[in-house]
């Protein structure tokens, strides 16, 4: 070591390189959290929309509600029974499958998004007000809840709703 030469000091410089690989991996975590988070909430905001409720559209009549749901009696007519099937979000719009079963057995299948009506022989014109979404997590759902939806129902003449 007499002859000037430059030793290297251990552990010099190492701290900064340590920390800069530390910082850079706390940064990567924190994006990766954010980017999850963010999807995540996309996703939700996609498929559960908030609007669940509707006025009625222009030239519908306002005519009886009825509430269909899985635990609550479908609604029954002479000519008929109709049941909610399925209740989903779709596109950013809550859309419900409505199963109408006739008295002879055949069933039609009525996909509604809200707000849309649609007329259905021996009933009368079905329009979408309402979506009530059961709890996102199954776990949360209390016994003999579930999808719910409202709809407005201007009755066919001569047909009346069976109790």
């Amino acid at each position: 070591m007499s002859g000037g030469e430059v030793v290297p000091a251990t552990g010099a410089g190492t701290w900064r390189a340590t920390w800069l690989l530390r910082h850079r991996a706390v940064r990567a975590a924190v994006a990766t959290v954010l980017l999850v988070g963010v999807g995540a909430c996309g996703f939700l905001w996609w498929t559960r929309p908030p609007s669940a409720h509707v006025d009625l559209p222009a030239g519908v009549e306002e005519g009886q509600r009825t509430f269909l749901s899985g635990p609550v009696e479908p609604t029954r007519t002479e000519a008929g029974i109709l049941r909610l099937a399925e209740l989903r979000g779709r596109a950013h719009r809550w859309e419900a499958t409505l199963e109408w079963q006739r008295r002879g057995g055949t069933q039609d299948y009525l996909e509604l998004g809200l707000g849309d009506s649609v007329h259905v022989d021996g009933l009368g014109t079905i329009t979408l007000v309402g979506a009530s979404p059961g709890p996102l997590m199954p776990w949360n759902r209390a016994p003999g809840s579930g999808d719910q939806v409202v709809l407005n129902i201007n009755l066919d003449p001569g047909v009346t709703l069976l109790p």
